[in-house]
Formats: C-alpha cells, sequence, structure tokens
C-alpha cells in the first residue's frame, strides 16, 4: 500500500500502551518503522534494514549490546593475530589484544590499552571502525537502558 500514514500505527500503540501491553505496542511501533522505510528510497531502505538488525529501531536496545560483544570479540581475534607496535619501548603495558579492542570500542571506559600501541594499514581502519560502532552501539545501549529504566 502506498502512502505511508503513521497515525494510525501510532493511535494503535497509544491504545495497548494505555491498556497496559507495552509489548504489543512496541510490536505496532516495529511495524510502523519497517512499513516506514519499506516505502523510501534506495538508502532509506538500505538505513532502515541496518537500523532493524542493528538496533531494532531503537526499541531493542539488547541488539546494540550484542553487536558490541561480537564486534569486541572480533576485534579481540584481529588484533590476537595483528598486534600492534609500542610506540615507546618500555613505556606501554602489556598488550592484551581483548582489552585492546573493548579499549578502543567502548567510548567512555578506559582500560589502560588505547595510546600505547601504533597502528598500521588495515589494523588502523579496523580500530577506527570499532571506534564509530562503539559511539553509536553504546549510545543507543545507554538510551535503550534509560528507557527501560524510565518504566520501572
Amino acid at each position: 500500500m502506498p502512502d505511508y500514514a503513521p497515525g494510525s500505527y501510532e493511535q494503535l500503540a497509544a491504545a495497548y500502551r494505555h491498556a497496559g501491553d507495552d509489548e504489543l505496542s512496541e510490536r505496532v511501533l516495529l511495524a510502523r518503522q519497517r512499513r516506514r522505510y519499506a516505502e523510501a528510497g534506495a538508502i532509506g531502505r538500505v538505513w532502515g534494514w541496518l537500523q532493524r538488525w542493528t538496533v531494532g529501531y531503537g526499541y531493542r536496545p539488547w541488539l546494540a549490546v550484542f553487536w558490541l560483544v561480537l564486534f569486541a570479540v572480533l576485534g579481540g581475534a584481529w588484533f590476537a593475530a595483528h598486534p600492534p607496535v609500542p610506540i615507546d619501548n618500555g613505556q606501554n603495558p602489556a598488550f592484551n589484544p581483548w582489552l585492546f579492542a573493548a579499549d578502543t570500542l567502548l567510548p567512555i571506559v578506559n582500560l589502560g590499552q588505547d595510546g600505547y600501541w601504533r597502528l598500521e594499514g588495515t589494523s588502523q581502519w579496523i580500530a577506527s571502525g570499532l571506534v564509530a560502532a562503539g559511539w553509536i552501539l553504546a549510545t543507543t545501549a545507554a538510551v535503550g537502558a534509560a528507557r527501560i529504566l524510565k518504566r520501572v
């Protein structure tokens, strides 16, 4: 059906929420987002698909935590196979690829690994991708956690 109109989705979700059924309300809102992006252009559909599977359009923040853990494991595996060289010999901690990947991925947390190693080539791109993914996913997870705590 053409001509996406969000009003009916929002009314139904509000009715479910008012009746105390938050789960059905959330399902309706997810359907609204799927419908919204289904009618978008090619770039909008790709963006919608990405949001659906990474964070559930913001309604499933636990997916962001799943992706954070997956990126930390993949990053740790990469840095275990391709350890970076120290910037300054003698002034750096022992390299731990798993802590390094988590330190790179988590934007606020300092695990004491970042800043002591020189990344080159593909490792530099992977670390940059981890930083970007970390900011997006950690922010989404924090907002989702705040939303859940607000309900309680």
